[in-house]
């Protein structure tokens, strides 16, 4: 089962799944166990060789100049809308910003201005900078992150519009610190201890010994889609992001796009999703509406980049993703109605796993052991096909609302342990073993004196479940989210907590908001990862493979410091 769910504000509303996101939180276990093994360096800590901290000074000095021009620029694009933070409380906790009717605007000056006139294309987005600082040994900067993101919508006649989300970033923190200090060692082994190769050692640095991936710049054209608006329906078109479920956070029916693990479950939430190329179809009836999407594009969960501070997992070499089009594409359909003043809605998906499996060969056991000469075990990994069947609810009781949703998964492919004492089952191929499981989470979001409280309860089970998985047959995570504005939403202040039941590891996240302007915002908050970072052997030592969840991040909590200029 995956729980990656990402964070954001519960709000009262029989909405259900608002797409408005905000600071992310995941709940993952299973993913966990279920790549556990071979895939994972032992943990551990190390600093790095130093070096003078402004050596790449010229590509941050040009980062700065290009976001700077950047910015400057932006008021002359024209058709930014006029959104008022402290009208709009949800933007103002940190999310995407809400639509609203553009404020009624002058002709633009210069060329963009009046390109942007002549097309009546409207201009949204904001210009970030995000600071962290792991308070850890070894203490440093961890992320001095700018990032400008829009979204230009421009119509396309009488019935349509073309909808393009770009994003730009920059990590200036290698202008600061030393690579192998801002990604210190986790593992006993670095490119020193592999075999050397004269292409391989004219590219050490003294200060990135593992040859860690730091590009600090980042462009992407994020989101590109084509909206066609018909008499009772919507087609849409393009590189987009899906989002289902109704329990905020709770990945459980919302499995339509893949996730991206570059910083663990911190990232925000408009980053963390993996946009595909799909057709997505809604139909409205009188009191329901139908949804189809048809996904040609196969991806898999991205993993942080090898070497990095928040790498967890790796996929094996040699991994086999299905080739995208239309032979291989992935269904979904859901259908939304409401029953006696409760939302409801049924979902099928039928998709690649986004966790491929990892099919193990061993060549030299049993018949074919030769004495002193170690098996070689070989993998070939590929993603299953699942089928998963679902249902969300929404309910207003009261004072407060109740959402729940559930999950039945077929086709799941779990691993096996591998060595004495496992007893595999006897349907196994190749140390995967096809279990059908379940999952399902309920949440409860009210307001007391003012403060708005979330709470939550997720939990998966495994069917017919042997002890030689290595994923936990059950496993449960609880979470609680609490918020309170003060001088006229000026000021938010807020925490959420997630408790992962099965290792007793905690993740923690308060954060602090405050709106300088009615465009500008300051942010100071912290994310707090607690637990055991591993399974440990019988003189406390971490086993290789077994690590958690959250408390293998034990290591990097950090505090930070965002401030935003929306528009």
């Amino acid at each position: 089962m995956v729980f990656v769910a990402e964070v954001r504000i519960p709000r009262a509303t029989m909405a259900g799944n608002p797409a408005t996101g905000r600071q992310g939180m995941p709940f993952p276990r299973h993913f966990a166990a279920r790549i556990r093994g071979t895939r994972f360096p032992l943990p551990g800590r190390r600093t790095g060789v130093g070096r003078s901290p402004f050596r790449r000074g010229w590509p941050g000095l040009a980062g700065a100049v290009l976001l700077g021009l950047l910015t400057l620029l932006l008021p002359a694009a024209g058709r930014a809308q006029a959104l008022s933070l402290r009208a709009d409380p949800e933007r103002a906790a940190g999310g995407v910003p809400a639509v609203a009717e553009p404020a009624a605007t002058e002709p633009q000056e210069g060329v963009v201005g009046r390109l942007l006139d002549m097309t009546d294309t409207s201009v949204r987005g904001y210009l970030r900078n995000e600071t962290a600082y792991r308070y850890v040994t070894p203490s440093s900067f961890s992320k001095v992150l700018n990032v400008l993101r829009l979204e230009t919508v421009t119509p396309v006649g009488d019935n349509m519009e073309l909808t393009l989300v770009p994003r730009l970033a920059y990590d200036a923190v290698y202008d600061l610190e030393d690579v192998d200090t801002v990604h210190p060692r986790r593992g006993p082994t670095t490119i020193l201890a592999e075999a050397q190769t004269p292409e391989l050692i004219n590219q050490l640095e003294g200060d990135n010994v593992r040859l860690v991936n730091t590009d600090p710049t980042d462009a992407e054209l994020r989101e590109v889609y084509l909206d066609t608006h018909f008499q009772s329906s919507d087609l849409r078109l393009g590189r987009q992001i899906v989002r289902w479920g109704v329990v905020e956070g709770a990945r459980i029916t919302d499995e339509i796009n893949p996730l991206d693990f570059k910083e663990f479950i911190l990232r925000d939430v408009v980053d963390r999703y993996i946009p595909l190329w799909m057709a997505k179809w809604d139909y409205y009836f009188d009191d329901s509406n139908l949804q189809l999407l048809w996904i040609p594009e196969i991806r898999t969960h991205k993993p942080a980049p090898k070497g990095t501070e928040f790498e967890q997992f790796q996929f094996l070499p040699g991994l086999d993703v299905p080739a995208s089009g239309v032979e291989n594409a992935e269904y979904a359909a859901r259908y939304t109605f409401n029953v006696l003043d409760t939302s409801l809605a049924m979902s099928y998906f039928d998709t690649w796993d986004d966790f491929p499996a990892a099919f193990r060969s061993i060549v030299g056991v049993g018949d074919q052991a030769q004495f002193g000469v170690t098996p070689d075990v070989d993998f070939v990994p590929r993603p299953p096909r699942l089928h998963i069947t679902g249902m969300t609810l929404s309910r207003a009781v009261g004072p407060f609302i109740w959402n729940a949703e559930g999950a039945y998964v077929k086709g799941k492919l779990w691993g096996t342990f591998l060595g004495a004492g496992a007893e595999v089952p006897a349907d196994a191929v190749s140390g995967e073993v096809e279990r059908t499981y379940y999952k399902w989470a309920t949440s409860l979001d009210f307001t007391v004196l003012g403060v708005d409280f979330s709470l939550q309860y997720m939990t998966a089970h495994i069917l017919d479940y042997s002890n030689a998985i290595i994923a936990d047959k059950d496993d449960t995570v609880h979470a609680a989210f609490v918020r309170k504005n003060f001088f006229n939403n000026i000021v938010t202040a807020q925490c959420l907590a997630i408790h992962f039941i099965n290792d007793d590891e905690w993740v923690m996240r308060p954060r602090t908001d405050v709106l300088l302007t009615e465009r500008v915002k300051f942010s100071l908050g912290a994310d707090v990862m607690t637990g055991d970072i591993a399974d440990t052997g019988p003189r406390g030592e971490p086993l290789p493979g077994q690590f958690h969840f959250a408390g293998f991040f034990q290591n990097s909590s950090r505090v930070y410091a965002e401030i935003a200029y929306q528009f």
